[in-house]
């Protein structure tokens, strides 16, 4: 399987949320298949450290495998801190300005592994 991308949207906010289970798993749009059970666990591991690493409130993201058409979306924390009302991988969220900015480098930095990976081989 081919890594293409991990695409995260951060909720910015002062301080963790409360522990939660994790979000039951969201069906892939047509076309996709929900990649492996094994490989969800390890995205929604990595999820959950990455907010806890940051103290962030809430964090959302996915991942799509390209050659095979496998993707996954998860979420973690909560979306609203007042009502303490966990954040679903299916929540919309908006992305500001400096989101944008935070995903062209990310973009940009994985087409230059890719680069690099299909050179060295």
């Amino acid at each position: 399987m081919t890594f293409v991308g991990l695409f995260t949207t951060v909720l910015v906010a002062c301080g963790g949320g409360a522990e939660r289970d994790p979000p039951e798993p969201v069906e892939p749009p047509a076309g996709w298949e929900a990649v492996e059970p094994a490989d969800a666990d390890k995205y929604q591991a990595a999820l959950e450290a990455a907010r806890a690493e940051q103290d962030l409130p809430g964090l959302a993201g996915a991942v799509a495998h390209r050659d095979s058409r496998q993707l996954w979306v998860g979420a973690t924390g909560l979306s609203n801190l007042t009502t303490t009302t966990a954040w679903l991988p299916t929540d919309e969220s908006r992305i500001g300005s400096v989101t944008k900015t935070f995903t062209a480098a990310v973009i940009m930095q994985l087409s230059e592994d890719a680069e690099r990976s299909h050179i060295t081989r």
